[in-house]
This record gives structure tokens, C-alpha cells and sequence, in this order.
């Protein structure tokens, strides 16, 4: 487990209350993120139960990324998802130009999801080479095609609850997480 800002314990994901969540003291831009082992091959599936619990500020998030090395660049996915919408994007690797997060699709909820800290949510991203089959927390279906998806597929799953101010934004409680993958 690893934290951004670097080894700023509060952000550390923990279980606490059956969840692994955070509970981040950083005024600011803070994550918490959770790497699996290498999975032997290329993830096709990852996943995640979770809830949001309403702190008196912005909306947190959660994350699913798959990796080459352990939370580290290129990014074949990266979805993210807010009370309030869902994106799903890539991260070219490092010394790349341009070198940040290119969002391929997002859209807002129709109705946005609750922050009670009991509703569980469910998203799951399944990767069959340049194509991702995207379940969202709604209910909708979406798909995702950009070759890079293939391209910079990867054998490392991470899972993240980030808030842009760690002090009130509403945090993310993992109930579940999962990946596989498949041997190339």
C-alpha cells in the first residue's frame, strides 16, 4: 500500500469499520491506493464494491487502474468514479508527450450516487485487447476502444480512494476488490 502525499499514514489504506478506506489529515490532494502482486499476465478484469461517505465537502473517488509495474505508468485504464460522474482514460508512459491522463470517455450520473456510507456500489472493467467493457455503478453499460488499452495492458491491479481536499471530501470504503488475469 502507498499514499499520496508519500508516507502520510492517515491516507494509508486500512480496514477500519469492515471497509479498507482512509482517513486523510492532508489539507489538500491526498490517495490512497491499494497495488496487487504481479498477476502473472495481463489483467482482463478488475473490479470493486464500495461506498461514499458525505464529509461536508467535494465528492471523493474511486479508482481502478491496471499497470505494467506496481502503480506505475503507462495506465491501460484508469476509471474513475465520483458520486457525481465516471471518466475512463489513460496514462501514457512516463517521458511521454503529452504526459498526463487523456480521459477517452466520461459522462455525468443521471442521478448522482448517495454519500450515506451504505449504499455499496459495484464497477467492474473488463479488457479484451483494445476494447473495454465498462459496468457502471448505475446500472449502464459503456464501451471503451483505443488500442493503447492493449498496448499498455499490464499485470498489476490498483485500487483508489482519492479526494482533492483529504480533510472534507467524502471518503471511499472498499467492500470488495478483485482482478484477474490471463496468462499470455
Amino acid at each position: 500500500m502507498t499514499t499520496n502525499p508519500p508516507d502520510n499514514v492517515p491516507t494509508m489504506l486500512r480496514v477500519a469499520g469492515g471497509k479498507l478506506t482512509n482517513a486523510s489529515t492532508v489539507d489538500g490532494r491526498a490517495a490512497g491506493y491499494y497495488t496487487s502482486p504481479n498477476l502473472g499476465g495481463q489483467v482482463t478484469t478488475i473490479g470493486a464494491r464500495w461506498t461514499f461517505t458525505q464529509r461536508g465537502g467535494t465528492r471523493g473517488a474511486m479508482a481502478l487502474l491496471i499497470s505494467h509495474g506496481a502503480l506505475h505508468r503507462p495506465f491501460s485504464v484508469h476509471l474513475v468514479i465520483t458520486p457525481n460522474l465516471w471518466t475512463f482514460g489513460i496514462w501514457p508512459p512516463d517521458g511521454s508527450v503529452p504526459g498526463e491522463l487523456e480521459t477517452l470517455q466520461s459522462q455525468r450520473f443521471q442521478v448522482p450516487l448517495d454519500e450515506d456510507g451504505t449504499q455499496v456500489y459495484e464497477a467492474q472493467v473488463e479488457i479484451n485487447g483494445e476494447r473495454a467493457d465498462i459496468e457502471l455503478p448505475d446500472g449502464e453499460h459503456q464501451t471503451v476502444i483505443d488500442q493503447r488499452i492493449a498496448d499498455w495492458a499490464g499485470s498489476f491491479a490498483t485500487f483508489e480512494a482519492y479526494s482533492d481536499q483529504g480533510l472534507t471530501d467524502s471518503r471511499v470504503g472498499f467492500t470488495e476488490i478483485w482482478a484477474q488475469s490471463q496468462r499470455v
